[in-house]
This record gives structure tokens, C-alpha cells and sequence, in this order.
């Protein structure tokens, strides 16, 4: 429990330390009203018992000092108003509270989003490799979904609680020293029982849980990304049921969380009526008046009104965060590294722009993946004069896309150097590196969005600038049949992953993409080989245009692909 309480300040002052503790004061305050609205009711159930009590009382003759003089039914209708507007504003304090808290915790939910997506987009491709993609969107989405609403609101609300049950006791303290110790002891001894016998369970639940969402959503995702194979493989079925069981499994899990945190809470009420009951007995056998009582019971008994629930809550609060508290570990961990990657874009962006001006070297690479038995290259060099257009030919498996992935950095060499001109490339030059670079791959990455959009990729609509995306549309050649073959020309949807265009209207638009920024260096990792023969000589029509203009290095696995360019290098 004290380490989920910890993670969650770490990451709750992520946020903002002032803004916590402003939550903090807030809590206070709430409890502090409470304690006034339930003593606010004193006054008036002594002036019912006892019209003359208000006579006896150093308090009752100050009040009489200082206000009219007014007949006692008056003065009990006051009382009485006064403790209904007390009462009203402890409510109106405590929904003010509940907004504050829950503003705040959704506040801190939409922070630790953005700063996962901006730590993900900040890690090395190889992170993306070895992660599976449901879980991360898992851990974007639902971990920090699940911490909001099952660790840090009631996290919050089970400390706003615990501090109006404090100050309730205290206040139960200075009428009563001897009910408040018992009841402290009492109440707080059978809840702490009860959480010990449930707190493994609890745990166990949370790990449980934690599988079953990780693994609803990856089989959500990989169903429906997957779709196409699927449907014609006639393996729907199989996708169906594995999602099928962990949505069971999480179907089961869920329904005990409020269980565990419920139990108590039918115990509990008929040993509060109880210890009221015994309270009265204990007075009536030694002598009082149950008139004398009255207004200090009365005051007892609206505590406890107020405490009950806010115990039961506290309780049931703490058990949901300690089943659901592997989330808090899950988001922080994954942001773990994340002021370190702010640091290296920082640098980054302090360093000089890249010149291109000679050459591209791969000098003496070697790279092999985790697990492989060989290197994938093995002190490998290759020199890339500018302006020249170069073709890596190879089979499956000969290292051409991972040598691809090094000359864009997404890769870094474990042996040997990637050089331009005479400056080494290191992490802190990828960004201004991969400005002057386009890149074609073989399967188009497509928005769910308008030509414009996709071409101009990533630019708000607004800030397209339309004469470099008419320029780019018309060196990839597919600027003709935006202007006249679609019925709304640039703003078209090209429907999820595109399936509105065909192969060759993809890898054009892919193209166009690349050229929109107006590149010094052009990669092409096997842009054609999907397509028919006849398309591929569209497109490739398209790209010898640029020869001369710009630096190509085209990767193929077909030597005709590569006829025209000015030096082939074999792989494998």
C-alpha cells in the first residue's frame, strides 16, 4: 500500500507538486466543515432538552450578551436555521471537494498520457521491435485509464475521508475522550483485520486483472488489424475466442474488487447502532438524565452518521487501490526514462543543422538483432556520392531493410560508423539528419484522412503549404489523378489504411509524401516490389525524374528495378 502511495506522488508531482497539495487543502478544508456542520447541531438539540441550559453555560451567557433579547422559542427556531445553513455548507464544501478531486485526477490522467506518447515517440525503433503493440496501447490508454479511476480518485477520496474521520473523532474527543478512544479502538482495529485476512487476495486480483486487460486488448487489436487474413483464412473464430476469454476473465475479476471492499460494511452498522445503544445504557445505569445527554448524543449520533460511511468508504477505497494499484507501477515504470529522452531532445535541438555536401558512408558497420546467431551486416562499407542513385539488391533476409534502418538511424551501428560527408552521425544529430531525408517503404502508411493530409503528413491543414504539396504531387505523377479523377479532389478520404486506392495510388501518394519536404536524400526500401509490373514502371517512371536532383538509394530484390541506376551493391 505505501508503495502504491508513493508511485502515485511521484507521479502525481509530475503534474505539479502546487497542485497537489492545493487538492490537499481543499481535503482539509472539507473536513474541517464537516466537524463544523455536525457541532453546528449542539446548540439547538440543548436548547430542545433544556431551555435553561442556555443560562448555565459560560458560551449560552455570551451568546445572550451579545445578541437581541428574544423569547426561547425564538431563540430555538435560530439555532435551529443555523444548523441547517451549517449543515448545507459542509454539503456544499464537500461537492466542491468531490469537483476538485476529480478534475484533478483527470487533469493528471490527460498529463500522463501526453507524456507516455511523448516518451514512446522519443524511444529507439528497437524498443518497438521487442514490444508488443496492444500492450503499449494498453498502457497508454487503459493503465493510465484504470490509475485515474481505480487508484488516484479514490486514493484521494479514501484521504479526504480518513481526515474528516480524524477530525470527527477529535471533535467526539473533547465531548466524549472515553467513546472516542473506544470507537478508534474498535472501529480501527475490525477494519484493519479485515483488510490484513483480504489484502493477498487483493493483490492476487490486481495481477490478475492486469493480465486479462493486457490481453483483451492486444487480442482486440490483432483481431481487427489482422482482419483481411483473417476473414479468408476463415480463423475469425480463433480470434473471436481468445479475446472472448479474456474478456471472461475479466468479466469474473472485476464484480470482486467492490466485494472485497464491501464486506465490512454489513458487519459494521449493527456494531455502530450498538455501541449508540450501549452508550445510553451506560448513562441511564449511572444516574443521568437522559435530557442531560441528549444534546451530546445527539451530536455522537450525526458523527457517526458521518463516519460510518466515510470509514466503510475509506476501507473500500484503500482495497480497490491496492488491487488495481499495478497500474500506478506500470505507467511509472514506463516513464521511468522519460526526463532523460526530454534531455536528449533538448540537446538535440541544440546542435548544429546537418550539411550534406560529398558523401554518405557506412564505414565497417556491423549490426546483428538480440537472440540472432550472425550479424545481420558484418563490417559492411558503402560510399554514396550525392546526386548519385544507388540500388542495394538482395535476397529475404540479406540485411537490405536493416541497412536501411541504420542510414535512417533507427538503428545505431554496434560496430563501425554511419558518416556525412566528414561528421559522424551520433543520437544527437538523428533528428537534423532525418530532416534531408524522405523515405518510401513498401507497405504506405495511410490516415484515415484527406489526400492533403496525407501527402503533407503530420502539417495541421492549416499550415499546408499547398504549392510545395502541388510540386510533390507532381514529381510522384499522381497530381493529374487527384485534379480530376476524385470527386473531391485534395479533401478525398482515402478510407483506413488507404483501402479506398489502389496499390500503385498508394505508393504514389507514399512518394508525393516524401517529396513534400523537399529531401536531399530519397530511400526507396523496396517501394515496388508489391506491385504489377505495369505499375511499377509508372512509379519507377516517376522516380527516375528525380535522378540528378536529388541522392536515391533504392532497395530491391529484383535487379530490373535497379537498371537504371548509376551503381548496384549486392547483399547476402
Amino acid at each position: 500500500m505505501f508503495d502504491v502511495v508513493r508511485r502515485c506522488y511521484r507521479l502525481a508531482a509530475r503534474h505539479g507538486r502546487g497542485k497537489l497539495f492545493g487538492v490537499m487543502g481543499f481535503i482539509f478544508a472539507n473536513g474541517l466543515a464537516q466537524v463544523a456542520g455536525v457541532t453546528s447541531v449542539f446548540p439547538f438539540f440543548a436548547l430542545a432538552a433544556d431551555p435553561d441550559r442556555i443560562e448555565r453555560s459560560d458560551f449560552g451567557q455570551w451568546v445572550v450578551a451579545r445578541t437581541p433579547l428574544m423569547e426561547r422559542s425564538s431563540m430555538l427556531m435560530w439555532a435551529g436555521a443555523i444548523s441547517i445553513v451549517m449543515l448545507l455548507f459542509a454539503n456544499g464544501i464537500s461537492l466542491l471537494s468531490d469537483v476538485v478531486r476529480t478534475r484533478y485526477a483527470h487533469a493528471l490522467g490527460h498529463s500522463l498520457r501526453t507524456q507516455l506518447m511523448g516518451a514512446l515517440c522519443n524511444r529507439p525503433y528497437g524498443y518497438f521491435l521487442q514490444r508488443n503493440s496492444g500492450h503499449l496501447l494498453q498502457k497508454i490508454t487503459g493503465d493510465v485509464h484504470h490509475f485515474v479511476n481505480n487508484v488516484c480518485l479514490p486514493l484521494l477520496e479514501a484521504i479526504s475521508r480518513i481526515v474528516t474521520v480524524l477530525l470527527l473523532l477529535l471533535t467526539i474527543f473533547l465531548i466524549q475522550p472515553g467513546v472516542a478512544l473506544s470507537a478508534g479502538l474498535l472501529f480501527g482495529g475490525f477494519y484493519v483485520i479485515v483488510f490484513l485476512v483480504l489484502r493477498r487476495r487483493s493483490q492476487a486480483l490486481g495481477q490478475a486483472l492486469k493480465t486479462a486487460n493486457r490481453d483483451m486488448i492486444a487480442g482486440a487489436q490483432q483481431l481487427i488489424t489482422g482482419i483481411k487474413p483473417i476473414i479468408v483464412h476463415g480463423k475469425a473464430g480463433y480470434f473471436r475466442g481468445r479475446f472472448a476469454r479474456s474478456s471472461a476473465a475479466q468479466a469474473r475479476l472485476l464484480p470482486r474488487v467492490p466485494l472485497y471492499g464491501n464486506t465490512p460494511r454489513y458487519l459494521v452498522e449493527p456494531i455502530v447502532f450498538g455501541s449508540l445503544v450501549g452508550i445510553v445504557l451506560w448513562f441511564a445505569a449511572h444516574g443521568r438524565d437522559l435530557a442531560d445527554i441528549l444534546p451530546n448524543l445527539s451530536v455522537l449520533a450525526l458523527a457517526a452518521y458521518r463516519m460510518l460511511p466515510s470509514i466503510q468508504i475509506f476501507y473500500g477505497q484503500i482495497t480497490q487501490v491496492i488491487a488495481m494499484g499495478y497500474t500506478a507501477r506500470e505507467v511509472e515504470v514506463e516513464l521511468e526514462n522519460t526526463q532523460k529522452v526530454h534531455s536528449s531532445a533538448i540537446e538535440e535541438d541544440r546542435r548544429l543543422p546537418i550539411r550534406f555536401e560529398k558523401v554518405i558512408t557506412l564505414d565497417n558497420v556491423s549490426f546483428s538483432y538480440p537472440g540472432a546467431t550472425r550479424p545481420v551486416l558484418d563490417r559492411f562499407t558503402l560510399h554514396i556520392p550525392k546526386g548519385s542513385s544507388v540500388g542495394i539488391v538482395g535476397t529475404t533476409g540479406s540485411g537490405k531493410s536493416t541497412l536501411v534502418d541504420i542510414i535512417l538511424g533507427l538503428h545505431s551501428p554496434q560496430k563501425g560508423r554511419l558518416m556525412i560527408d566528414d561528421r559522424e552521425i551520433t543520437a544527437s544529430d538523428l533528428s537534423a539528419w532525418r530532416k534531408l531525408i524522405g523515405y518510401v517503404p513498401q507497405d504506405i502508411f495511410l490516415l484515415d484522412a484527406s489526400i492533403e493530409e496525407n501527402i503533407a503528413f503530420g502539417v495541421p491543414v492549416a499550415d499546408v503549404d499547398r504549392e510545395a504539396m502541388i510540386e510533390a504531387a507532381r514529381a510522384a505523377r499522381i497530381l493529374e489523378f487527384i485534379e480530376t479523377g476524385l470527386p473531391h479532389r485534395w479533401k478525398t478520404e482515402v478510407g483506413e489504411r488507404g483501402v479506398r486506392l489502389s496499390g500503385g495510388q498508394r505508393q504514389r501518394i507514399g512518394l508525393a509524401r516524401a517529396l513534400y519536404h523537399k529531401p536531399e536524400v530519397l530511400i526507396l526500401d523496396e517501394a515496388t516490389s508489391a506491385l504489377d509490373s505495369e505499375t511499377e514502371k509508372q512509379v519507377m517512371s516517376a522516380i527516375e525524374c528525380l535522378k540528378g536532383e536529388i541522392t536515391l538509394i533504392i532497395i530491391a530484390h529484383r535487379l530490373s528495378t535497379l537498371e537504371n541506376c548509376t551503381a548496384v551493391y549486392p547483399l547476402g
